[in-house]
C-alpha cells in the first residue's frame, strides 16, 4: 500500500508541475474595444464604455484622449469612464482604451473620434 502511494503522490507533483511549466509567461495581451457611445457629436456627461478580454484576466482599463493618458483607471467590469464634455474646448477628440492584464500586457483599442461643438 505505502509504494502505491508514494507513486501516486509522485505522479501527483508530476503532474503539476508539467501543468505549471506548460503555461509559461503570458505574452497575449488583453483585446479593448471602445462600445459607446458610438463616433460622433457628443455633449455633457458621456459614458465611454469599454469591452475588455484577456486569455487570463483584465486587471484595469485606462483611456487616452488625443494621445493623452486620462487620469482615470477602472480595476471593475463593466469598464466605463464618465467624460465631462464641458471641461473641453470644443474640437475633435480621439479616445482610446488600454486594457491591461496581471502581467502587464497591454492592448490598445481602435480609435474611435468625438466631436464636441462650439
Amino acid at each position: 500500500m505505502r509504494s502505491i502511494f508514494t507513486s501516486c503522490v509522485a505522479v501527483a507533483a508530476l503532474v503539476t508541475a508539467c501543468g505549471q511549466s506548460t503555461t509559461g509567461p503570458d505574452t497575449t495581451p488583453p483585446a479593448a474595444t471602445l462600445t459607446g457611445p458610438p463616433p460622433g457629436a457628443v455633449s455633457g456627461i458621456v459614458t465611454l464604455s469599454v469591452t475588455a478580454t484577456d486569455n487570463r484576466r483584465v486587471a484595469y482599463v485606462r483611456w487616452r484622449v488625443n494621445q493623452e493618458l486620462v487620469t482615470f483607471t477602472d480595476s471593475v467590469a463593466p469598464f466605463a469612464y464618465d467624460w465631462d464634455t464641458s471641461k473641453y474646448a470644443a474640437g475633435i477628440y480621439q479616445w482610446e482604451a488600454l486594457a491591461t492584464d496581471g502581467a502587464g500586457n497591454i492592448g490598445v483599442s481602435a480609435p474611435v473620434t468625438y466631436t464636441i461643438a462650439p
